[in-house]
């Protein structure tokens, strides 16, 4: 299996965790990584992961003219999402073998082998992830029924008919704020499954995350494997997960109006930022020693002062995560209040 995804140095070691994960469960994959900066780059080649193929965001841009005009009528996380179809497509022009490629997000960690999605894949061109709301949260749909963080295509026709019309969608418009009928680089996969033949929107078991979690689906067995509604786990997207410093994190529960959460914390959060903290500074920095690669987050003043008063707040200490009381319920009952509406 082929996956790709996207990330800069500052991501590292999501990346990583990431990239064990997909080891783990699933060894003979080869996983592609767009390297944002050159510090990330020059720090995989130097470590030579095995079945991690390194590029350079540089190159891509260089095989394709039409993305400078999006480079420069955008901010840097909406040019982000345009490169969304462009490096399926361009990984498909460079190494004419891969025959089906996952572009995923680099915060998704898998807790089994994903070959089980692609069981049936001769039936199918383009597959997608749906968000699968709770009811709390239906009001997001607003922004795309599917989300764009685990989605395959094959080098075939179809599939790369659909990859060059959203490469032009997104970089005719794709922009971080709501319209109608778009909004970055996700609401035109609405339109997919009447466009296209053969597309398969991916089982239960992909996309668990926390826009659609309960404390009551997470099970877990003698023997450590995690189960999400009685089916084994195949991986969960930690999106809204951040690291204020080594071991405070903001969990990003609140925002999606999760408070039964003791299994979740235990069974998926702990095991995740255990494995964020195999990468110490030292081991990250190990070939980049005049121009270091930090592993906390960028804060300014103001969002530093944020995160620490109304963020989900928790201390990651002797292997355990405990919840920080603070001022977060206000983001809590926010959310509430937009959930009724």
């Amino acid at each position: 299996m082929n996956f790709c995804t996207i990330f800069d140095s500052n991501y590292l070691s999501r990346g990583l965790a990431m990239y064990n994960s997909l080891m783990k469960n699933s060894p003979n994959s080869e996983l592609y990584i767009v390297c944002l900066d050159y510090k990330l780059y020059e720090f995989l080649l130097e470590c030579k992961y095995t079945n991690i193929i390194p590029i350079l965001l540089s190159e891509i841009e260089l095989n394709n003219p039409k993305l400078e005009k999006a480079k420069n009528n955008r901010s840097y996380v909406e040019y982000i999402f345009t490169l969304s179809p462009s490096i399926p497509l361009f990984l498909f022009k460079k190494f004419p073998h891969i025959e089906m490629i996952t572009s995923l997000d680099a915060d998704v960690y898998f807790f089994s082998d994903p070959a089980i999605l692609f069981k049936d894949a001769n039936a199918f061109s383009i597959a997608v992830t749906p968000h699968r709301f709770t009811n709390r949260m239906k009001y997001l749909e607003k922004y795309g029924h599917y989300n764009v963080s685990f989605q395959t295509f094959k080098n075939d026709e179809i599939g790369n008919t659909c990859l060059m019309k959203w490469e032009n969608d997104c970089i005719d418009w794709c922009y971080d704020k709501y319209e109608k009928t778009r909004f970055a680089d996700q609401k035109y996969l609405d339109d997919w499954v009447n466009i296209y033949p053969n597309v398969k929107i991916f089982a239960n078991g992909s996309g668990v995350a926390p826009w659609n979690i309960k404390d009551k689906d997470i099970t877990c067995d003698d023997s450590g494997s995690v189960y999400y509604k009685n089916d084994r786990l195949i991986y969960f997207h930690f999106h809204g997960l951040r690291n204020i410093s080594s071991n405070l994190f903001s969990i990003g529960l609140n925002e999606y109006l999760v408070t039964r959460r003791t299994k979740i914390i235990k069974y998926l959060y702990v095991n995740y930022i255990k494995e964020l903290n195999m990468f110490s500074e030292s081991e990250i920095n190990k070939f980049n020693r005049n121009d270091k690669i930090k592993r906390g987050m960028k804060l300014g003043v103001g969002k530093y002062i944020y995160y620490i008063f109304l963020a989900d707040l928790y201390l990651f200490k002797e292997g355990k995560l405990n919840r920080i009381p603070n001022f977060n319920f206000v983001r809590y009952i926010n959310t509430l209040i937009k959930s009724i509406k």
